[in-house]
């Protein structure tokens, strides 16, 4: 698996105003042109993990390059970050486009459990069966989403 990570360059959210503008007007084409440069270069994962892309079009767009040239078993898995409204939305929104086969969640899934742990706030086995909560959660939002509307 190689964790593709495209940040905005520090020029670019200077000129969009805010980070968080950079994602959908920018992420999708320079993550594109970065696996494609990867691949040129003889990186060649069996799975690409990317950030959360806000259309489809861009989650196809990116499996069709993943996939050319003879790597028809790649897959792409999407990198779920944000608050739990941003994590669903890119679960949903990459389930459904073949060669999305799975996703990657941390930080928003574990962080703040963790924390109250750390803080002797919450017990091990309370902060355990809310993380195992979560992360159920999330799986079936991706397999519902990957099978379909009528899966629920």
């Amino acid at each position: 698996m190689f964790e593709l990570l495209v940040p905005a360059a520090r020029t670019a959210r200077e000129k969009l105003g805010e980070a968080n503008v950079f994602d959908p007007r920018r992420r999708p084409e320079r993550t594109l042109l970065a696996l494609l440069e990867l691949q040129g270069a003889g990186v060649e994962p069996d799975v690409w993990q990317v950030e959360g892309l806000d259309r489809r079009e861009d989650c196809a767009r990116l499996v069709a390059a993943a996939r050319r040239g003879g790597r028809g078993r790649v897959g792409c898995i999407i990198r779920g970050q944000g608050g739990d409204a941003v994590v669903e939305r890119s679960l949903v929104l990459s389930a459904g486009v073949p060669g999305f086969i799975g996703f990657a969640v941390g930080r928003p899934t574990f962080w703040e459990p963790l924390t109250r742990w750390r803080d002797g706030r919450e017990s091990r086995a309370i902060v355990v069966a809310e993380i195992a909560r979560r992360y159920a959660r999330w799986c079936k939002v991706f397999s519902d989403s990957a099978a379909g509307p009528s899966a629920s």
